[in-house]
């Protein structure tokens, strides 16, 4: 990657660093500015789950401060939902319930400029993402580097993705497989919430060594900061230390319990 497109996290990556990051679902400015402050690598704008519009997830775009790369999980495999993250800055994107390559090569389509995808090309704001000193790409700039500039993820989180995820990974423009804990543990009929089962560690054991076996980088979704933690002692890239919900509840519940006599919440070694 040359020129004036640079993409902190996939230099990091390339560098085999693990990087670390939080999902944003509060849809205020102010909160991604926040988070740019407290040294993640990433963090993803969840459009998904999170309460976060179109409009917001402008503001969110271009409230992530540098060196913080700031991404995008869309909420569906749509062409609309691509264009328009990305038109915004997204230097990155997590899409959620990929269960097959045809899936897939409609995501890769979207998601590049020509030759490469299908992509069109006219936005006035996805450029200020990419500024360096001040001074942001040109139009004929950001169009010629963004392909390689992008950081794709797709996530397996589905029995039928597992099945179909040595032909997702081996297609060329996804960069990394992302695991969906959550619902890969529903879609095999062994939620998470009852406990990590040795289904879901085989499941995820072979979306890791898939994505390896292909040159691919491999994400994760942690359910606390100890699960991150050990998910990082196993060598994975791309680890989310959960959401700034997840923190901000956790917070006030251990703040609550002090303040009323008690003690906060003992941090435990996750085991399922």
């Amino acid at each position: 990657m040359s020129g004036q497109i640079q993409n902190k996290l996939i230099h990091a990556l390339r560098a085999g660093k693990q990087t670390f990051g939080i999902w944003q679902m509060i849809n205020s400015p102010a909160i991604s500015r926040t988070l740019s402050l407290l040294g993640p690598d990433w963090i993803c704008v969840d459009c998904e789950h999170g309460n976060i519009d179109d409009a917001g997830m402008h503001e969110a775009i271009h409230n992530i401060r540098a060196p913080v790369t700031p991404l995008v999980r869309i909420p569906d495999n749509q062409n609309v939902y691509v264009k328009r993250a990305l038109d915004a800055g997204a230097q990155g994107l997590c899409v959620p319930m990929i269960n097959t390559v045809e899936q897939a090569k409609y995501l890769v389509d979207s998601v590049y400029f020509p030759p490469k995808g299908k992509r069109g090309l006219g936005s006035p704001y996805a450029m200020a993402s990419f500024a360096s000193n001040g001074v942001a790409p040109s139009l004929g700039e950001y169009f010629f580097e963004a392909n390689d500039a992008i950081l794709l993820m797709v996530q397996i989180e589905t029995a039928e993705a597992v099945e179909n995820v040595d032909a997702i990974a081996a297609l060329d423009g996804v960069h990394m497989l992302m695991v969906g804990p959550f619902d890969l543990s529903n879609s095999l009929g062994v939620p998470l919430v009852k406990g990590e089962t040795d289904k879901l560690r085989d499941a995820i054991a072979k979306i890791k060594a898939t994505a390896e076996k292909y040159g691919k980088w491999t994400g994760i979704y942690s359910v606390s900061a100890e699960d991150a933690a050990r998910r990082a002692r196993e060598g994975w890239n791309f680890i989310a230390l959960g959401s700034e919900m997840s923190f901000l509840q956790a917070g006030i519940v251990d703040g609550l319990s002090v303040a009323r006599g008690g003690e906060t919440a003992k941090s435990k070694e996750v085991t399922y």
